[in-house]
């Protein structure tokens, strides 16, 4: 595994499958376990970005996020790909939670222009597509982060 300096999430799809998020030797690094946690292996590594969030849709899709970067995996974390976040400004998202396989959100904040406010994007299709769905200019702090009880209503703190 290597010397890892920051490990900032932690989520199990089952009691032996698990997944830290966090940031280790100059890379972003998602690690993975099968053995309910007794050992850990890369399942990620290479990203700029210090990794703040970790979590599941289903026991296949596993979604990471820090920085300006959301990673999505489908296959138990044998691969991994950059999901699209069209904005034209700088983001650093510091947490992800899904409340059902296609319905997410991603909490931040945003950099826009003399400005750094608030973000919250949701997606409904999976991590394809990701808007803003509520106006917050008038915050002007960072979201940490985001979670759902029971799976209809968000809080943030």
């Amino acid at each position: 595994m290597g010397s890892v300096t920051l490990l900032n999430s932690v989520c199990f799809t089952d009691s032996n499958t698990g997944y830290i998020a966090g940031f280790g030797n100059g890379s972003g690094i998602i690690l993975k376990t099968t053995d309910g946690g007794l050992t850990w292996s890369s399942s990620f590594s290479g990203s700029d970005y210090i990794f703040k969030s970790v979590c599941f849709s289903n026991d296949s899709t596993v979604y990471a996020a820090g920085g300006e970067a959301i990673l999505k995996t489908i296959d138990r974390g044998a691969t991994w790909s950059v999901v699209n976040i069209s904005t034209n400004y700088n983001v650093g998202f510091n947490s992800i939670m899904f409340s059902d396989n296609s319905t997410g959100y991603v909490v931040g904040w945003l950099d826009a222009i003399y400005c750094i406010r608030p973000i919250i994007l949701k997606t409904m299709d999976a991590g394809t597509t990701w808007a803003e769905p509520s106006e917050m200019h008038n915050l002007f702090s960072s979201l940490y982060s985001v979670c759902f009880i029971p799976s209809t209503n968000g809080i943030n703190d």
